[in-house]
């Protein structure tokens, strides 16, 4: 039986990654991004057009707007990092085993065990995995906490046998051989 495990500490860094890896992938991020650029650009016209007739303080508050857009998935970040640091798995040790029978993950606090049959498609990135239970529930695997260069195609000849369903956004080392 195949098994990797690695230990990783849950804290704010994991979180912030992968919800980045999450959002990277997502299917409506572009459509998003030119919807901003367009209320962007609407706004700044507006501001122009404010300034131009001395209306200052209404001027502020569509510049005050562009910068919520360019800046608001930070400030998002910030939010989510300070709402963690409440949670009672934050800063957790946890260990990871990954197996034929499918994904388990314990800490002193938890110990949660899946079987393949949930997982319903794995997302590839250069740095990681994405498993995802449906279309919003996922677990983050970071490439980073394998101990030998070996786990990695055993992580990813595992991953191509219980997974039917595969994105790749930025290939794997394994990806590529």
């Amino acid at each position: 039986m195949t098994t990797i495990s690695y230990n990783l500490k849950f804290d704010d860094r994991i979180l912030t990654e992968m919800t980045m890896r999450y959002r990277r992938q997502h299917g409506s991020r572009r459509l998003i991004l030119a919807v901003k650029v367009f209320a962007g650009l609407l706004l700044m016209a507006f501001a122009v057009l404010l300034i131009v007739n001395k209306s200052y303080a209404a001027a502020a508050f569509f510049v005050l707007l562009i910068f919520m857009l360019a800046c608001g998935h930070h400030f998002d970040l910030w939010w989510m990092r300070r709402r963690f640091q409440k949670s009672p798995y934050a800063n957790e040790d946890l260990r990871v085993d990954i197996s034929d029978e499918g994904f388990q993950v314990k800490s002193p606090k938890q110990d949660t065990k899946l079987t393949w049959a949930v997982f319903t498609k794995v997302v590839h990135f250069q740095d990681g995995f994405l498993l995802f239970q449906g279309p919003h529930s996922f677990s983050w695997i970071p490439i980073r906490f394998l101990k030998e260069a070996s786990q990695l195609e055993l992580l990813e000849r595992l991953l191509k046998a219980k997974v039917s369903k595969h994105q790749i956004i930025s290939p794997t080392r394994a990806d590529h051989q």
